[in-house]
């Protein structure tokens, strides 16, 4: 290869070569702004996915000859991604298999432009065993919960409209719903639930918006942390954060509420991707409860995400 072509290509390869693993683990540290922080906020979550198209370039690289520069980029790379892979396992709680499973969760967005009959989603509910089901987007099923009453005697949502609906075998007491923004309403639920033998447990069910959308989001943030700070104690999220793990946006979750995921996210976006998806869907615990497993479930449902059922060990009741 000629010189001119050769130091041409790897001119135009090493910035991405370089660039797309910084990106993949610092976007999470940019904060908000109308410009650079639009941006952070739209690549950071696919983090894992941008560090994986990086071996693109560094392999090109490589090609055109310049070995010892591919392998320095390949080394960043993989520093880079021990980076998101230590950052996870210190942010997040270890499952605890070995504990007793006292509820268990399933948590759906169920998307509005869902092509497949609600009764396709009721039926799945049925099958789940859930103790608890929490669905967001739930306009065209949420109608045809009542058919559950049998399991779930006690049922929230669809008020004014169904933006998230819950169904729940136990008593749901002090119920706050709320639309954390300008945008939407009832996206925000907040109760206590109490299961038999356990200590209460508030359980918060989001759905948030998109991190980059500046002017609904600055509002569903205050009305996120002015609800959850009336709530001390154990708590359980579900729900769709539109954000990973390691995002800016959990990053806020963990320091406003001392809310933790799980150390191994489970991909739920776009469902077609499967276990190569982003984790933007969630069950974050705190002040006692813990995830005993968590699966995607749901995935057949004619959704674009995949949602969660999660096993939850509780605190004994005092």
């Amino acid at each position: 290869m000629p010189p001119f072509l050769r130091g041409t290509l790897l001119g135009l390869l090493l910035p991405f070569a370089v660039g797309m693993p910084l990106a993949a683990i610092g976007l999470q540290h940019v904060r908000d702004s109308p410009f650079v922080g639009t941006f952070a906020r739209m690549f950071e979550s696919p983090g894992p996915q941008i560090l994986a198209a990086s071996l693109i370039p560094i392999a090109l690289i490589a090609i055109v000859g310049a070995r010892r520069i591919a392998a320095a980029c390949l080394a960043l790379a993989l520093l880079c991604g021990g980076g998101l892979v230590v950052e996870q396992w210190r942010a997040g709680l270890p499952l605890v298999p070995t504990a007793s499973a006292d509820l268990r969760l399933v948590w759906l967005n169920a998307n509005f432009r869902n092509p497949l009959p609600p009764e396709r989603i009721v039926d799945a509910i049925r099958a789940s065993g859930a103790d608890l089901v929490m669905l967001a987007e739930s306009k065209k099923v949420g109608p045809h919960l009542d058919s559950l009453s049998d399991l779930y005697p006690y049922r929230a949502g669809c008020i004014e409209t169904c933006e998230i609906s819950v169904l729940s075998r136990y008593p749901i007491d002090n119920l706050v719903v709320r639309g954390p923004g300008n945008a939407w309403k009832e996206r925000l639920f907040l109760f206590g639930l109490t299961v038999p033998g356990k200590a209460p447990v508030t359980i918060v069910a989001l759905h948030m918006s998109k991190p980059w959308f500046y002017g609904i989001i600055d509002q569903e943030i205050d009305t996120v942390e002015e609800e959850v700070r009336k709530r001390p104690g154990p708590m359980v999220l579900a729900g769709d954060l539109n954000s990973a793990p390691w995002s800016l946006r959990l990053h806020w979750l963990r320091w406003l509420a001392g809310l933790r995921p799980p150390t191994r996210p489970v991909p739920t976006w776009p469902d077609e991707a499967g276990p190569l998806g982003i984790p933007i869907d969630h069950v974050l615990v705190r002040g006692g409860p813990r995830i005993v497993s968590i699966a995607p479930w749901g995935a057949d449902l004619g959704s674009d995400h995949r949602g969660l059922i999660a096993e939850l060990s509780l605190p004994p009741a005092s």
